[in-house]
């Protein structure tokens, strides 16, 4: 990270801390927010994923793993419902 930082003359900061603690007072709010396989390694997914969407302004991607199964256990359409459920409007 500090590397890059450097490299690209970047002003972007490093910020450790708990997925579950993060509000926009303390690492504020951006336009576009990643959240790639992150869910798949947290206890609460459905906490996490209200937490970052207090932090979009704009737009939320959320990564989920395609699970190679014998005989898939969810179309390709469920995860999206899912999200659309638990946060709404931004899913």
């Amino acid at each position: 990270f500090y590397l890059a930082k450097e490299a690209l003359g970047s002003r972007v900061n490093r910020i450790e801390i708990n997925l579950y603690d993060m509000t926009p007072e303390n690492v504020g709010v951006f336009d576009v927010v990643f959240c790639n396989d992150v869910l798949l390694h947290i206890t609460d997914p459905a906490r996490a994923l209200w937490t970052i969407k207090n932090l979009c302004r704009e737009r939320l991607v959320v990564g989920l793993p395609i699970l190679e199964l014998e005989k898939p256990k969810f179309t390709v359409r469920e995860p999206r419902i899912w999200l659309r459920r638990t946060l709404g409007h931004l899913a």
